[in-house]
């Protein structure tokens, strides 16, 4: 008999401790929270108190991926120290106890539930996202329900390319707000470069109403403003890359003058100009050392530079002529006379 009253004691101590044990069960009774736009395991982990694991453990997950709207079972926090047992009935807080709160019997603040028709708090802790090894953007826009465009426009990133350890913003955060409104407000390194290059080429060539530029200098103009776009082999538009010769031709094109696709064709058209002649809008050409057919083109801006989408770059940029690399290759220049129209006097016609 008293062996068997010594089990029944022992199974009833353990089903008490089993039943008392804070937030390890799914219960009808546990603190629920709604999943709001933006929200992590890990970041809900840290604000309730509790780990990834009781979180996951607690409602089942085998994924961290979660959909706004979704509710979640909290299991709280683990008590620093042993669990308390149950408070006696009609205890007082008197004496040097009185005000004094218990922390083993003290609950965590969880707040209301919010149904979907309720205004979200906005976050005020910026989130950010540590990339992985194999990561992709399109596979962490889906886990934290947002897009490419939005990763890359919070980041900064003109490529999809990713290193792991990179840390990324995630759009909707504070920080990301903050990041798109700097960005706003400050030009980037090549709009500042291209803004610098017009303002020396109107210096050069001062006219009254800057409005008013000849169409050659407007042609280098439009030109500087794709400065940074990147190098494509038969590249021939700003959204997907330009080639040398590509380029060209879309900027001719842009003042409704036509021209060949290739380097080859577009050094047949216009007339020779000689090195020392050279004037901003010229066409100048470059083939491999010893040989007479073209293949690079670029166009010159003036002060013995020109303008190109150059493969070791990997993008649209200027160079100087003056260069050893460009002066050995250099076999020649020609001038486009339709981008002179509006510069040349007509002579009138005798009576």
């Amino acid at each position: 008999m008293r062996g068997h009253r010594r089990v029944n004691v022992f199974l009833a101590a353990v089903l008490l401790l089993c039943v008392s044990a804070p937030g390890y069960a799914k219960t009808a009774g546990d603190p629920a929270y709604v999943v709001r736009k933006g929200d992590t395991l890990s970041a809900i982990a840290r604000r309730h108190q509790t780990t990834v694991k009781e979180l996951q453990a607690a409602n089942g997950l085998t994924r961290s991926n979660l959909r706004p709207g979704q509710k979640l079972i909290l299991p709280g926090p683990r008590p620093a120290g042993p669990v308390a047992g149950p408070a006696k009935a009609g205890t007082p807080e008197t004496g040097r106890d009185a005000g004094k709160k218990d922390p083993a019997r003290e609950e965590p603040f969880v707040g209301p539930v919010r149904s979907a028709g309720m205004a979200e708090p906005e976050q005020e802790t910026p989130q950010a996202y540590v990339v992985r090894k194999g990561d992709t953007l399109s596979r962490i826009a889906r886990e934290h329900d947002t897009t490419v465009k939005k990763l890359q426009a919070a980041n900064g990133l003109t490529r999809s390319n990713l290193k792991p350890g990179q840390k990324l913003i995630l759009p909707g955060s504070g920080i990301a707000a903050a990041a798109a409104t700097k960005a706003a407000s400050k030009p980037s390194k090549n709009e500042q470069l291209a803004a610098q290059y017009i303002s020396q080429l109107r210096s050069m060539n001062p006219v009254p109403d800057p409005e008013a530029q000849p169409a050659r200098l407007r042609l280098v103009e439009a030109g500087f403003k794709l400065l940074g776009v990147r190098y494509r082999r038969s590249g021939a538009s700003e959204k997907t890359g330009f080639d040398c010769s590509g380029l060209v031709k879309s900027l001719f094109s842009q003042l409704g003058i036509e021209l060949p696709r290739t380097s080859r064709e577009q050094f047949t058209q216009g007339e020779k100009v000689h090195r020392e002649e050279l004037q901003a809008g010229d066409l100048v050409f470059f083939s491999s050392p010893g040989g007479t057919r073209p293949n690079h083109v670029g166009i010159y801006i003036g002060d013995d530079k020109f303008i190109h989408a150059a493969v070791k770059a990997k993008k649209v940029v200027v160079s100087d002529l003056g260069k050893i690399w460009y002066t050995m290759r250099y076999i020649g220049a020609r001038r486009i006379a339709d981008l002179w129209s509006d510069e040349t006097e007509s002579v009138p016609e005798e009576p």
